[in-house]
């Protein structure tokens, strides 16, 4: 498990806030080109997910699906890679479960309960008690993602900006076309890295930078927004 220390920042600081980890002391590059990152987030008929996410329950988990592009809420085919993770949270400490999946053809266009029990029956019998409640597709997110790490890769950093929530349509959960989508104007730093370096990562410093340390979770941010 990794630890992991979350910031948000106004967009105007970008610049700021990515030079200031590229001119730390830990010898931080840029590692690979920036992305889109799309997710379908799961949740329970009575929002359980959501209201654990929202009161910081210490041990936690997310189910979603994900999936990777050069353009927010990008169109899926079969040649699509998703990715079903299980995002497990104990304490300050956090782990994934992931499980990668091609859907066919037929599945892409079915509505939620279809595409609920393909999931049952597709995914390893080791996912099934993290989404034994899940059969609510909850949420669409998409953001642009910059990713930086240590040559020892003991140290891992991403920007994310260009964040976007849809709320989804039952009867296409894959569809994103003319789905409403809602943004917000800040971008979120995570540091991710190993528990005996958690004294040496406080240290580092951001002058003269206007950015916020604390939990954030684009999960709950998304569904206020859309349930407004």
């Amino acid at each position: 498990m990794r630890q992991e220390k979350k910031y948000t920042f106004s967009l105007g600081n970008l610049c700021n806030v990515r030079k200031s980890i590229l001119d730390s002391n830990y010898a931080i590059s840029k590692t690979y080109n920036n992305r889109y990152v799309n997710s379908i987030y799961l949740d329970s008929f009575n929002s359980l997910n959501y209201q654990e996410n929202l009161t910081g329950l210490s041990k936690r988990s997310k189910a979603r699906l994900r999936w990777y592009s050069d353009s927010p809420f990008s169109e899926i085919s079969r040649s699509t890679d998703i990715f079903f993770e299980i995002k497990i949270r104990t304490n300050l400490f956090g782990d994934k479960l992931i499980h990668k999946i091609n859907f066919p053809e037929d599945s892409i266009s079915c509505d939620s309960n279809s595409m609920m029990n393909y999931l049952r029956q597709t995914l390893p019998v080791t996912f099934l008690p993290y989404i034994d409640h899940c059969s609510i597709f909850s949420l669409g997110v998409s953001f642009e993602r910059e990713y930086y790490e240590t040559f020892t890769k003991k140290i891992r950093a991403t920007i994310d900006k260009n964040i976007k929530f849809a709320r989804l349509n039952d009867f296409e959960v894959l569809n994103f076309k003319q789905l409403e989508t809602y943004k917000v104007e800040y971008g979120v730093l995570e540091l991710k890295f190993p528990q005996n370096i958690y004294n040496e990562i406080s240290n580092i410093k951001f002058d003269a930078v206007e950015i916020t340390s604390g939990r954030h979770s684009k999960y709950t941010v998304g569904l206020n927004l859309i349930n407004k």
